[in-house]
């Protein structure tokens, strides 16, 4: 009987994605926040990573006009990159976030995926 709701157990702890690569590209926060990210999973039609974020300096010193910071996700296929997705973080204090890298995993198997950070739009 436990083996017939092993795939179901899988399924639900996500699986890791086939991504070519995961990286953090450079951006203008580099001097204030440090980001490390785990390896994508996919759960059901989600990529997600857990992001360890280590506040280095105030994100106001790296011209943020609050402690908001967008996160966007993109691939690289064929040279021209492709914005997959975008959150919004709060940085008042360091920490782990889940990040959605994307909303449909075809989108992101095989292809070079970097997440970025910058200062959020102004309200």
């Amino acid at each position: 009987m436990a083996r017939a709701y092993a795939p179901l157990v899988l399924a639900l702890l996500g699986a890791t994605v086939q991504a070519a690569d995961l990286s953090v590209a450079e951006h203008p926060l580099a001097a204030c926040v440090d980001l490390r990210l785990a390896p994508a999973t996919r759960s059901a039609n989600l990529v997600t990573t857990a992001a360890t974020l280590a506040l280095k300096n105030p994100i106001g010193t790296c011209g943020c006009p609050s402690a908001l910071a967008t996160y966007t996700s993109s691939v690289t296929v064929n040279g021209v990159e492709q914005v997959l997705q975008e959150g919004l973080l709060g940085l008042r204090d360091g920490g782990q976030a889940v990040l959605v890298l994307a909303t449909d995993p075809t989108l992101f198997d095989g292809h070079p995926a970097r997440v970025a950070l910058s200062c959020a739009r102004s309200l």
